[in-house]
């Protein structure tokens, strides 16, 4: 195409009149980019292209829209409507959560929920007390610092979960690994526990609450996790103990997605099938299986997969 030089009715070249007509196209899209643009001065080339991305989504999406309401002969809404409502479209999820967000400034929570048309939430992270304030348990009585606000469940968690999360590091297993697993494979106590029977502190609700919910999630746990080696024997707890590891994963999941069919981490169900024997695989199988050659040392490196 345009390889030779032949010239057209109007006398210009070919090509030249090949061009114009089909510019335009080019140049209608860029003026309607331009007349609903979220461009904002930067020195940030990456966030100039992204600009250039989302004023074309957006037109392309109103496009395809205004073809398919077209088709059906619906009414068409203006594209500037349509630019608002697909705005509040993607930031009412986010809109949403700061809504909640407890650490907000009031005025800030009250201006989004006028905007969503709902009413603030009331703080729930944390239990008021009811009447004057009340000494802090834990500063020094010398100090008498007061405050209306107590213990809650949640603030209880995040207290629960750094002691978690350190003899996670120290076991050498998974942060997701469940902390009722890590607390057995220590033989220790909630850490909330241990801080209130310490400091000779007086339960409120919500630690009772806190203990209740650790004791039920305690006491259901996998039969076959009290038979794994690292519940039947203490060797592993030796000082610089080389095979730590194997003895804790194994305990924590079995090396389960190391053989199941299914793979990535998963808990074990009625549908995952070992890769060795082709049997029902339960969390622990590979304990059991008959199938296996390799040792577990084998299965806690991840070179070997």
């Amino acid at each position: 195409m345009h390889q030779g030089a032949s010239v057209s009715e109007s006398g210009l070249p070919e090509i030249i009149e090949f061009y114009n007509s089909t510019k335009g196209g080019v140049d209608m899209f860029d003026q309607m980019c331009s007349t609903y643009s979220c461009n904002r001065k930067t020195q940030r080339w990456p966030l100039c292209v992204f600009y250039g991305i989302i004023n074309s989504s957006c037109l392309n999406a109103y496009v395809i829209l205004r073809h398919n309401m077209t088709t059906v002969g619906a009414h068409v809404q203006p594209r500037e409507m349509f630019l608002l409502s697909l705005g509040e479209a993607m930031m009412t999820p986010w809109i949403e959560k700061r809504l909640v967000m407890q650490n907000l400034p009031r005025l800030i929570r009250e201006n989004i929920a006028d905007q969503l048309g709902k009413n603030v939430p009331e703080t729930s992270t944390t239990l008021q007390g009811e009447g004057a304030k009340r000494r802090c348990h834990l500063c020094p009585r010398s100090k008498d610092r007061k405050s209306k606000i107590q213990c809650s469940e949640s603030n209880l968690k995040k207290l629960e979960a750094v002691k978690a999360s350190y003899l996670k590091r120290a076991l050498q297993v998974s942060r997701t690994t469940q902390t009722r697993l890590v607390y057995l494979l220590m033989d220790t106590d909630f850490f909330v526990r241990e801080l209130m029977t310490s400091n000779g502190l007086q339960p409120t609700p919500a630690y009772d609450a806190h203990v209740r919910d650790r004791e039920e999630k305690a006491a259901d746990v996998d039969q076959e996790f009290l038979q794994t080696p690292a519940m039947n024997t203490e060797e592993w707890k030796k000082p610089n103990f080389e095979l730590r590891h194997v003895f804790t994963r194994t305990a924590a999941h079995g090396f389960h997605h190391r053989i199941c069919a299914k793979r990535g981490y998963h808990s074990a169900s009625e549908q995952c099938i070992c890769t060795l024997c082709r049997h029902s695989c339960s969390q622990y199988h590979i304990l059991t299986c008959q199938a296996r050659t390799n040792t577990l040392t084998f299965y806690a490196k991840e070179d070997n997969f």
